[in-house]
């Protein structure tokens, strides 16, 4: 028995740990509680019997099967049950007993699917267009008027201005959800070459395929729902001062866009990293407990998109917050999504909320919600993207 608690020691038990054990003797059962009494004061950690279960044959002996449960305190089982995903069971086998491990491979599949796939039958699209029309070799000359002389090959100078190409986006014939993706697009194009232009002048290479990449990427996240069978989770903090009154909000939906629920809370004087790192936090958690994964959480802080895939170092004042974070993501099946302001703008009208009102909100259904929070929801329904079209206006010549 001294062997089997330093075993227990040195590995520890997970909460999802089975011990197989062939329970003939009512000695030898008293036995095992004891070891994991020791267990628990040695270590710290406790048992919590109330999610422990026993599993017997059916055959048993219901006094047998009694008697056990009255030693151990736990509640008993029934079979066929999971544990990490695969079934277990005794009797014959049934398709239904693997549904749990299907619906894991169907989302891990749909994550792959989310990320490489979906890019690129939209890169194969977007790489056709720009081929077509913009020049992917200039041979740059020593002068910087020459660099940065745009080449549009359908025209015969090769010239082309940036308010045709708007022009042309614009009065583009499309679906009219659609419409304010296209007047968005020549921004978004145009922003990638001009970044490639910069990093190129400066010393530094960025292919043709990455601007095509970068471009598909950005107009990919502006309209998207949920991979099928998951839900998605959008936080955002708030800090007024920075340092100064923070508060956090998180919206939760189901595959089809509508609300599963959404809070707004305010966490007196913090920071904005702090705000944005508690707004994670929360509702990971609060997804976790209601058992609503596989799951995506997307958040407009590129800090703290890149401190949880550790490409950043975790700023002191937010190390709980990370730590607890990146253990839910260890365990969960869950997918971290950095995407634009745009497309964020409920969450962070949420985390804004509170300010004005209560220093709690919580909305349960899609008719608590405010008007324009129940606008935004609607064009996430219907993938219509929510940007920022601002028209300029012309000064007066003088």
């Amino acid at each position: 028995m001294g062997k089997l608690l330093a075993s227990f020691i040195q590995q520890g038990v997970s909460s999802k740990e089975i011990i197989y054990l062939q329970l003939c003797l009512f000695s030898q059962q008293k036995k095992i509680i004891e070891v994991l009494a020791n267990y628990q004061h040695t270590s710290g950690q406790l048992i919590n019997k109330a999610k422990s279960s026993y599993y017997m044959h059916a055959n048993v002996a219901r006094d047998l099967v009694n008697t056990v449960g009255t030693i151990t305190g736990f509640s008993k089982g029934e079979f066929p049950f999971s544990y990490l995903g695969c079934p277990i069971f005794y009797t014959r086998r049934r398709k239904e007993y693997y549904n749990d491990l299907i619906k894991m491979v169907k989302g891990k599949l749909h994550s792959w699917k989310g990320k490489l796939l979906s890019y690129g039958g939209k890169s194969a699209l977007i790489s056709s267009v720009l081929e077509n029309h913009i020049r992917q070799e200039v041979h740059f000359a020593n002068t910087d008027d020459y660099r940065d002389t745009p080449r549009w090959i359908p025209t015969s100078s090769y010239r082309f201005t940036v308010h045709q190409v708007i022009r042309a986006w614009w009065n583009a014939k499309c679906f009219p959800k659609l419409k304010p993706l296209f007047q968005d697009t020549p921004a978004v194009i145009i922003w990638e070459p001009w970044k490639r232009r910069n990093t190129m002048k400066h010393g530094g290479v960025v292919s043709c395929n990455r601007v095509i990449h970068e471009v598909n990427k950005t107009l990919y996240s502006l309209t998207r729902l949920p991979h099928e069978g998951w839900f998605k989770c959008n936080t955002d903090g708030a800090s007024r001062g920075n340092p100064g009154p923070s508060s956090y909000g998180f919206c939760v939906q189901y595959q089809d866009g509508n609300l599963v629920f959404a809070k707004a809370k305010e966490i007196g004087e913090a920071t904005n990293i702090v705000a944005e790192a508690k707004a994670i936090m929360e509702g990971l958690s609060f997804c976790v407990e209601r058992q609503l994964y596989p799951l995506i959480m997307e958040t407009d802080s590129l800090v703290m998109s890149k401190i949880i895939n550790d490409e950043w170092e975790t700023p002191w004042c937010i190390r709980a917050e990370v730590r607890k974070i990146k253990k839910i993501n260890s365990t969960y099946n869950v997918l971290f999504q950095h995407v634009l302001r745009e497309g964020n703008t409920v969450a962070n009208i949420l985390a804004n909320l509170v300010f004005s009102f209560a220093s709690t909100i919580t909305f349960h259904s899609f008719h608590e919600l405010p008007i324009e929070i129940k606008t935004l929801i609607n064009m996430d329904k219907s993938q219509i993207p929510n940007l920022s079209i601002r028209i300029a206006k012309r000064k007066d010549p003088d």
